[in-house]
C-alpha cells in the first residue's frame, strides 16, 4: 500500500514543481503552514498508470509517513526489516534516483496494530537538515547529505495504535508531541493504560 501510495504522490508533486526552481518547499506535514494548502497553480487534477506521472521509485520497507520537498530534493522514511531498521530516504524530484538511503537507528518494534506502520510521522525540513521520528520515540536529524547529525531516544514510547502525529520546526527547536502511551507492566500482569501525553522540543541544531 504504502510503496503504490507514496511512489504515486513524489512522482505527481515532481510533475507539479519539476519546471520552476522557485517552486513552493513542502517542508513537513500538510506543507509548510500545515494547511494543506499550496500557492502553486495550474496543477493537475487526475491522475493514473500513466497520466501525470514523470517518475516512479520503488522504496524498501513500509511507512505512512508522507513525503517532504526542499528544491530539488524530496525527503521520506520508511522502517525495513519488520520495523527494526528506521530510515531516512532522500530522492531527487526531477529524475526520481535515490540519492541515498540512511540507516538512522534501530529500534525494537513491539507489538502494533496492522493499520499503521513503524514510520509514520512525516519528517520536517529547514533545508539545511531533515528531523524525523520514529515509533519508539526516537528523534533524529541528518543533513542533506545524508549524515546522521544527531539522535534522541530520551522518550520511551509505547503504544498498540502507534504514532499519528508528526514533527514540526519552530524557530531552533523540533517539536513533537507524543500521546496515548500505554506499556506492559509484568508486575501486575496487566497492561498501565495512557500513563501521559508530552510534549517534547529539542533543539534541531
Amino acid at each position: 500500500m504504502r510503496l503504490i501510495r507514496s511512489l504515486a504522490f513524489a512522482a505527481s508533486l515532481s510533475f507539479i514543481v519539476g519546471s520552476s526552481v522557485q517552486a513552493e518547499n513542502w517542508t513537513r506535514f500538510r506543507g509548510a503552514n500545515g494547511q494543506g494548502v499550496s500557492s502553486e497553480t495550474d496543477l493537475p487534477v487526475t491522475w493514473s498508470a500513466t497520466e501525470n506521472i514523470t517518475w516512479k521509485t520503488p522504496l524498501p520497507g513500509t511507512g505512512w509517513s508522507s513525503p517532504v520537498v526542499w528544491g530539488n530534493r524530496v525527503f521520506v522514511t520508511t522502517a525495513t526489516e519488520n520495523g527494526v531498521s528506521c530510515r531516512v530516504i532522500s530522492i531527487d524530484r526531477d529524475s526520481g534516483k535515490v540519492l541515498w538511503n540512511t540507516e538512522v537507528h534501530r529500534q525494537s518494534p513491539g507489538p502494533m496494530r496492522e493499520q499503521n506502520s513503524y514510520a509514520t510521522p512525516t519528517p520536517v525540513t529547514d533545508g539545511q537538515r531533515v528531523c524525523a521520528v520514529f515509533h519508539d520515540g526516537t528523534i533524529v536529524a541528518v543533513d542533506f547529505a545524508g549524515k546522521l547529525i544527531w539522535k534522541n531516544s530520551d522518550v520511551d514510547f509505547h503504544s498498540l495504535h502507534g504514532l499519528g502525529s508528526s514533527p514540526i520546526l519552530v524557530d531552533d527547536l523540533i517539536v513533537m508531541p507524543f500521546d496515548g502511551s500505554s506499556r506492559e507492566e509484568k508486575t501486575i500482569g496487566w497492561k498501565v493504560p495512557w500513563e501521559a501525553a508530552q510534549v517534547v522540543a529539542l533543539d534541531s541544531a
